[in-house]
């Protein structure tokens, strides 16, 4: 509103003439405040002159981009504006209004006077929508959109649930999502399950980029525990096949990670901001601390982030299954390997190590137009025992004497940049060159003897991605992209005496020297059939090879070389479909692929007790065909429930099958007469399965939320797949309100009967309890939990959570390592 001064301010000077103050009326005094009022909403109008607005999350303080700043009366010209990345809107073209609106899809509306926006020094906070049907995800198609345009389910765990989850690892972050399985066969570990994949038939992408590569294996993997769940400011699961936009190892599922990101400075002065984190619980003694610092310009910002953690041995709970107590362990006393008893057998012991990460990121703004960013990721560790090795028993000793991985290293390096114009060609456009540094190492040495093997490998793995977006008119939107990868793979294998330190050359796990490449192409189109109904269909073709020299120094290979090259297309075809504001259908039916990669293929190594994998020259790609329906619900503020049901029949499967070796079934392989297995294409198999959520305000602030998992797989010889989960999912009462945040939560499993283990899992005794028949199975479990946290200040924040109240003892499924027992988790974060 623009003031009229006229009759005000002659009042206004009159009243600090001499001899006038006392002989004011009443009106006149009325009149001097209307006056002063007008004026100060005047200068907050002229203020608007140039004038940026910014608005951050409530809860987690970062940037909202997308918000759209609008003017409410519509008797007059509408104006509008839209934050960018950083939160930032310019309003001066706002003067002369006296109230503005923002709106934002998973965020409360909000309605402000020109002068609360003044008064809050234009920097405003908006709160999630507890009740979201939308919210921004980029995971689905490598661009920012909608959640409600996206007929995938998908789950996100955002900057706010990972501050009050309190996460030890990438893994246990993803895990926190409820959606997803976590399998640990050490602590230093963590292996996701996704609808019945795991491992290499899942897709880990960091900043944009795909983790995985060429030597990913298809048993447990832990490579995702590189990634620093402190410098994560959201991570998003796209569940089903996603080879389309990722191409090959996209089967189960695709986790994206996305990681703290510079931030430009709104005004002119150069602004620094940053936050620390400490973290300590008591099941494994964990000692975390995290700092990050950002330095911003308008056109020039730097992002540096470091955390280091230490874990001692974790303990187990008191009660459950005496055979997953830790009743021995082994050390070397006077040159002689020793058995000895362990003083508190609910103390796994060897699982302690540590891990360090450190980021680095610079941004510029070349233009108004293009956006440049270098992405910089190192993380270590030290070694990590593997605990599941050191526990299994050879006529009633240990196996190992020692078992444990080297150093766990990865390396990134990008750069990428992103033009925002629209042309005929895009409307948005973005190039990234990266390069991803390997490096892992084992190490295993039997009891009572004086050999200790060691392999390791270092993998280098190039990409290359240009991805553009066009708007082509009202009802159509197009993505379309190219993708190049490159990885060279580097392996080493010796054996030394640690009592003569003599050495010798033992046989590599991969071949030395040894190449994977893939060239692809995709197109994705977002049609808008009519209002209520969203069509989105894409399409891939990929080029995929590999290359290894075989070195029969140590064995006499049947084959001198490796040469695989296989072509897939993939295809998806989706529809969203809104009938009422209330309601929302998605239907989804899509393809996926993996190709053999130089794990599947070219792999000589002991995978188990008595059996030893070795090459499969003549493996094929593996394909699956997910369908799946969604129906999500919300009624105003008090309810909203989600339902996804989905099946995925996967052809060609890659499992691992008895096999020969020039001729022979069993060889001898470190020592040990062992059965040939090797990685061979099977026909089929079917996983199918239920993913359920339940989200109810019960009253104001207190909610209840309840998600469920039930997947179920069998393989064409009738035969559990191996990476089925059991039923899962938790329920939990949360009270948010003010400065407070309190949720008490009870994490279930269901049981996995000896019947429903897959046949590689029935011989781990190591592994599995035992039932009342003496079969192993994986018993059921559950845990009661709760957690709190406290905003004491603007910018420093309390959390506190106790895990396992009841002290259960138990072992998720398919894990080497028995969980946390009762465990307090204490963290403060502190911001500036």
């Amino acid at each position: 509103m623009k003031a009229d001064l006229k009759g005000n301010w002659g009042t206004i000077i009159a009243t600090s003439r001499p001899g006038n103050i006392g002989k004011i009326s009443g009106i006149k005094r009325m009149n001097t405040l209307y006056g002063l009022l007008c004026l100060l909403m005047v200068m907050a109008d002229v203020g608007l002159i140039g004038q940026n607005i910014r608005i951050l999350d409530a809860k987690s303080d970062e940037p909202v981009p997308f918000v759209t700043i609008f003017t409410p009366d519509t008797t007059r010209q509408q104006q509008s504006a839209l934050t960018n990345n950083e939160g930032v809107a310019n309003i001066s073209a706002f003067r002369g209004y006296d109230t503005l609106s923002f709106r934002r899809v998973g965020y409360e509306p909000l309605t402000l006077t020109i002068g609360q926006i003044a008064g809050a020094k234009f920097l405003i906070r908006m709160k999630e929508e507890p009740f979201a049907l939308t919210e921004v995800v980029i995971a689905a198609n490598r661009w920012e959109q909608d959640r409600s345009r996206v007929p995938a389910k998908i789950a996100t765990v955002g900057a706010d649930q990972i501050a009050f989850q309190n996460p030890q690892t990438a893994a246990d972050l993803i895990g926190s999502s409820n959606a997803v399985f976590i399998q640990k066969s050490q602590m230093g570990g963590g292996s996701p399950m996704i609808r019945g994949f795991a491992a290499n038939r899942l897709l880990i992408v960091v900043d944009g980029v795909r983790m995985n590569n060429a030597v990913f294996r298809s048993g447990n993997l832990q490579n995702i525990i590189s990634i620093d769940p402190n410098a994560v400011q959201q991570a998003e699961v796209v569940f089903g096949p996603g080879s389309v936009i990722y191409g090959s190892d996209a089967l189960g599922g695709v986790m994206n990670f996305h990681t703290l990101r510079p931030r430009y400075s709104h005004t002119e002065q150069v602004q620094v901001r940053g936050g620390a984190t400490a973290r300590f619980s008591t099941a494994n003694e964990e000692k975390t601390i995290h700092g990050h610092l950002n330095i911003g310009s308008q056109r020039f910002s730097s992002l540096t982030s470091f955390t280091f953690t230490d874990f001692s041995d974790q303990r187990m709970g008191r009660f459950g299954p005496d055979d997953y107590l830790s009743r021995f362990y082994s050390a070397r006393i006077d040159g002689l390997d020793t058995m000895l008893p362990n003083p508190d057998p609910r103390t796994q012991t060897p699982t302690a190590y540590n891990q360090a990460n450190l980021m680095q990121k610079f941004r510029f703004r070349a233009s108004e137009d293009l956006d440049i960013e270098y992405i910089g990721h190192y993380s270590t560790t030290g070694n990590i025992p593997r605990y599941d090795r050191l526990v299994e028993m050879v006529d009633g000793l240990p196996r190992s004497a020692e078992w444990y991985y080297g150093p766990q290293q990865w390396a990134m390096q990008q750069v990428r940049a992103q033009h925002q114009r629209k042309t005929k060609l895009y409307d948005v456009a973005k190039a990234s060159v990266a390069w991803q540094w390997f490096d892992e190492s084992r190490h295993d040495r039997r009891f009572v003897q004086d050999l200790r093997n060691s392999r390791s490998e270092q993998v280098q793995a190039w990409s290359l991605n240009l991805d553009a977006d066009k708007v082509v008119n009202k009802r159509m939107q197009l993505f379309y992209g190219i993708e190049g990868l490159y990885n060279s793979i580097s392996a080493n294998a010796f054996s030394e005496n640690i009592v003569t330190g003599e050495t010798a050359l033992i046989a590599t796990r991969y071949p030395d020297d040894s190449e994977w490449y893939a060239l692809a192409a995709y197109t994705l189109i977002k049609y808008q059939l009519d209002p209520k109904l969203l069509l989105e269909t894409g399409l891939r073709y990929s080029r995929t090879g590999l290359t290894g020299q075989f070195d029969n120094a140590v064995y006499a290979f049947p084959f001198d070389e490796l040469r695989l090259n296989n072509g897939a297309f993939s295809g998806s075809v989706g529809l969203v479909y809104r009938p009422t504001e209330k309601w929302q259908i998605n239907l989804v039916s899509g393809s996926g692929f993996r190709a053999p990669n130089m794990d599947d293929a070219a792999k000589v190594f002991d995978s188990e007790p008595g059996n030893v994998v070795v090459p499969n020259p003549g493996l094929k790609p593996e394909y699956a065909f997910n369908s799946e329906v969604g129906m999500l619900y919300r009624d105003g503020h008090r309810i909203q429930a989600e339902v996804n049901v989905f099946g995925t029949y996967l052809h060609n499967a890659m499992e691992r099958r008895p096999f020969t070796f020039n001729g022979e079934d069993s060889i001898a392989y470190d020592g040990l007469h062992s059965r040939v297995e090797a990685v061979q294409n099977v026909d089929y198999a079917y996983i199918y399965g239920i993913q359920a959520a339940l989200k109810v305000m019960i009253v104001r602030s207190l909610y209840l939320h309840v998600k469920y998992n039930w997947t179920h797989g069998i393989a064409s010889d009738g035969e559990p797949v191996r990476h089925v989960a059991p039923t899962f999912g938790r329920a939990a009462l949360a009270w948010d309100r003010n400065r407070w945040e309190v949720q008490a939560y009870t994490d279930f499993n269901g049981e996995i009967s000896n019947e429903r283990m897959a046949p590689s899992e029935r011989n781990k005794p190591f592994l599995y309890a035992r039932n009342d028949e003496g079969n192993l199975f994986a018993p059921a479990w559950y845990t009661l939990n709760l957690k709190a946290g406290y905003k004491a200040h603007q910018n420093v924040s309390v959390y506190a959570g106790l895990e396992n109240i009841t002290n259960q003892r138990y072992r998720p499924y398919s894990s080497g390592l028995a969980a946390p027992g009762r465990n307090l988790v204490f963290s403060v974060r502190a911001r500036f």
